[in-house]
């Protein structure tokens, strides 16, 4: 049976666009210094190779705390959480049904136009 385990941001600013479904992960910092109002701040790294850690997925976020599924390391104090986005869920293409699209040449000059193209997603069913 899955396990989640809560971390909590003690800034207590989570991300707008964090959401379930979305995967954790970690950077080892020395200090960290972040405004509440912000979320950003001044980072000084006490390890050779402040590369990402991957914790898990998120299951669940709660005030200013995020829950994550069989978290594969552990977090301490003064570690940075990031984030990314499930590809599956949050594609980057246009959303929609129709797309109206206005080619102008502005130039004084002739030009030739060989191909245009775009992908675009039905945004619901």
């Amino acid at each position: 049976m899955p396990t989640s385990h809560k971390i909590t941001i003690a800034s207590g600013y989570i991300n707008a666009s964090l959401q379930v479904g979305d995967v954790a992960y970690k950077i080892s910092s020395g200090s960290y210094s972040a405004p509440a109002s912000t979320g950003g701040g001044n980072i000084t790294y006490s390890n050779n190779n402040p590369l990402p850690v991957f914790l898990g997925t998120i299951t669940k976020v709660q005030g200013g705390s995020i829950f994550v599924q069989d978290m594969a390391d552990d977090v301490f104090q003064n570690d940075i959480i990031m984030f990314s986005k499930n590809i599956a869920v949050n594609k980057s293409g246009l959303k929609g049904y129709f797309a109206e699209v206005t080619l102008k040449n502005e130039s004084p000059l002739s030009i030739e136009l060989f191909s245009i193209a775009s992908g675009i997603d039905p945004s619901s069913k």
